[in-house]
C-alpha cells in the first residue's frame, strides 16, 4: 500500500500576505513573485524558462484557461479573488498560515484581513527588522530603546504573535557572535541617530538596519527575550533575496551562538536553507532548540525538491522539520509550495517504504509530523488550529 499525503492538512508555518488587488499583476509582476532576482532582463527573458516557472504553470493549467503569460494574466482578472484564493488553497489542503506583514505591508492584506478572504487561521510573526527600526527612530538614548525593545516583545497591544523572525542574512550575514561589547552597541547607537537626524525625511522613512555592533547587540537581546516568552525565532538561511551574500547565509555561521547557555532555551527556526539544507539538518540532530524548514526552496529548486527533503529526512529528526512555502504576493506561490512540498515527502517516505527501511505506519506518523503537528507543538497551536 502506498502513503497518499495528497490532502493532508498543510500548515504553513512560513509566509507573507497577498497583494490587495493581488489579481491585478502584469505579466511582470507575476513572473517575479517567482523569481530573487531584481532584473528586469532576468525576469523578461530567463524567468519564464526556469524549471520552476515552467512547472507551476502547466499545473496552473488546471484551474486557468491559457497558453501564454498574457493570456494567463487575462485569465485571472476575470476571477473572483476571495474565491480564487480559496480554490488554490483549498487543493493544497492549507489549513492556516503564519504570516510575517513585514514584507510589502502598504500593498499586502494585513493579517485580519488575509484570514477573512481565505477564510481560515492566520497567525503574526513579528519581523524584529521592522521593530528595531522603528525604536532606533523613535527613542533617545541607548538605554531607552533597550528598555522599550523589552517592552513591545513582552506586551503586543494586538495581533499577539506566535513567534519572530530575522533576516539579519539580508542585512550583512547572520550573527556570529554570542556577545557584543556594550561600548561598541551604545556608540553605534549613537552613530545611527546621528545618520538618521542628518539625512532628509525622505530618507529617514527608508531607514534600513544592517550589520553593526548595535544591530547584533538587538538581535541577541530580542532571542533571549523571545526565549522568555517562549516563542521560536525564525531565521532566513541560504537562498531567499538578492541582498544577501550566499556563503554568510550558512546557518553554521550561528554555531558560537548556538552553543552559549544563555540562549539554550531560545528555539531557532532556520528558513530555507537550500543550498545548506545539510548544514541546518545537521544543527538540528545536535542542538535540541534548532529547527528548519525548506521554505522557497521547494518553489525555486522544485524539480529537485525530493532530493533535498530525503537529505534533510536522513540527517534531522523528523520532529524538527516544519513545512513552509515563503509564499509572498500572489497567492499562487503558497499553492504551489504546498503542493511541491507534499509530492517530494511523499515521493520519498514511499520510496523509503519500498525499500523496507520505514513502515507504513512510520511513514504516515513523518507526513503528519512535517506537515502540520511540529509546527502545532513548535509555536503552541494546539486549541488555536
Amino acid at each position: 500500500m502506498k502513503l497518499d499525503i495528497s490532502k493532508s492538512v498543510f500548515i504553513d508555518h512560513h509566509a507573507h500576505s497577498i497583494l490587495r488587488r493581488h489579481l491585478e499583476v502584469d505579466v511582470v509582476g507575476f513572473r517575479r513573485t517567482f523569481s530573487e532576482s531584481n532584473s528586469l532582463s532576468m525576469i523578461e527573458n530567463h524567468v519564464p524558462h526556469s524549471l520552476h516557472y515552467m512547472n507551476m504553470r502547466e499545473r496552473l493549467k488546471d484551474y486557468l484557461r491559457f497558453e501564454t503569460d498574457e493570456e494567463l494574466v487575462e485569465a485571472r482578472q476575470a476571477l473572483s479573488a476571495s474565491d480564487y484564493v480559496n480554490e488554490l488553497w483549498d487543493d493544497a489542503s492549507i489549513g492556516g498560515l503564519l504570516i510575517d506583514d513585514g514584507f510589502n505591508s502598504e500593498v499586502s492584506m494585513s493579517v485580519n484581513e488575509l484570514a477573512k478572504v481565505c477564510g481560515r487561521p492566520v497567525f503574526k510573526i513579528v519581523r524584529l527588522e521592522s521593530l528595531f527600526e522603528r525604536l532606533i527612530c523613535e527613542r533617545d538614548s541607548f538605554q531607552d530603546l533597550i528598555n522599550h525593545l523589552q517592552l513591545e516583545m513582552h506586551s503586543f497591544k494586538e495581533s499577539i504573535p506566535v513567534g519572530f523572525k530575522t533576516i539579519a542574512a539580508y542585512r550583512g550575514g547572520l550573527p556570529s557572535e554570542p556577545e557584543i561589547d556594550l561600548h561598541a552597541a551604545r556608540e553605534s547607537f549613537s552613530e545611527t541617530r546621528r545618520q538618521i537626524e542628518a539625512a532628509s525625511k525622505n530618507d529617514k522613512n527608508d531607514f534600513r538596519i544592517s550589520a553593526s555592533p548595535l544591530y547584533h547587540y538587538l538581535l541577541l537581546n530580542a532571542f533571549q527575550l523571545a526565549a522568555h516568552s517562549k516563542l521560536p525565532i525564525q531565521i532566513h538561511t541560504g537562498i531567499g533575496d538578492a541582498d544577501l551574500v550566499l556563503h554568510e547565509a550558512n546557518p553554521t555561521v550561528m554555531t558560537p551562538i548556538l552553543k552559549d547557555r544563555r540562549f539554550a532555551s531560545c528555539k531557532f527556526v532556520f528558513l530555507h536553507c537550500y543550498p545548506y539544507h545539510r548544514e541546518a539538518a545537521y544543527l538540528c540532530s545536535v542542538f535540541p532548540n534548532c529547527y528548519m524548514d525548506l521554505s522557497l526552496s521547494v518553489i525555486l529548486v522544485s524539480a529537485m525538491a525530493k532530493s533535498f527533503v530525503r537529505e534533510s529526512l536522513a540527517i534531522a529528526p523528523t520532529t524538527k522539520i516544519l513545512a513552509g512555502s515563503d509564499g509572498h504576493t500572489l497567492p499562487e506561490m503558497h499553492w504551489y509550495g504546498a503542493v511541491v512540498m507534499k509530492e517530494a515527502l511523499q515521493a520519498v517516505l514511499n520510496d523509503l517504504i519500498d525499500e523496507n527501511y520505514l513502515t507504513l505506519a512510520q511513514a504516515q506518523a513523518i507526513a503528519e509530523n512535517v506537515l502540520y503537528r511540529n509546527c502545532r507543538e513548535l509555536y503552541a497551536l494546539e486549541g488555536l488550529l
